[in-house]
């Protein structure tokens, strides 16, 4: 059954003025190197959010178990060269605001020297994405939200000390991986 001509047409229009959705691959259970490919601060439909995307450099199994009934599971963490996302709703939950500090201070290794410090690197990433191409390990565990009682998988960071070429080669290298044609050639 055909929907009713004005209805289709308020639909249409709510279409219209959307912002378009961009998906993204959760972090699984796993050890990892990764590359940032971009951080922005958006608002979205429920609220506003900081989004880091990486690209996986590498990648190693881990022990899982399952925290609620206690099974061990068998994970495969991301692959090599794909990409995974952050995700921080930073007006839903509360220690948002504090896992994204957290990761700025792992990335660059140190806590900023003060409020002002700390505002300006966000600014840098927002407008410049300038953590483009740096690199950070991380190594995932499991909670189970209060809330609702869902297990989540969380990263836990840690510094990886980069020089400036360190950055150019991994920037390059992350541009490879796109640049390149996407299927079979005619």
């Amino acid at each position: 059954m055909a929907i009713e001509k004005t209805k289709r047409a308020n639909l249409f229009k709510k279409i219209a003025e959307a912002k378009v959705s961009e998906g993204g691959n959760n972090l699984l259970d796993g050890r990892y190197r990764l590359a940032v490919k971009a951080t922005k601060t958006e608002d979205g439909f429920k609220g506003s959010r900081f989004v880091a995307e990486f690209v996986v450099v590498a990648a190693q199994k881990i022990p899982v178990t399952e925290l609620k009934t206690g099974k061990a599971l068998d994970i495969t963490p991301n692959a090599v060269g794909s990409d995974v996302s952050w995700v921080q709703m930073l007006e839903k939950h509360e220690n948002a605001l504090g896992n994204v500090k957290g990761l700025i201070q792992d990335l660059y290794g140190e806590a900023p020297e003060s409020d002002d410090d700390l505002i300006e690197v966000l600014t840098e990433l927002d407008d410049k994405n300038s953590a483009f191409g740096m690199v950070i390990d991380c190594s995932t565990y499991r909670k189970r939200t209060a809330k609702n009682d869902v297990e989540i998988v969380i990263p836990k960071w840690s510094h990886v000390e980069q020089s400036d070429e360190d950055v150019q080669k991994m920037r390059q290298w992350i541009e490879s991986l796109t640049s390149g044609p996407v299927g079979a050639s005619a």
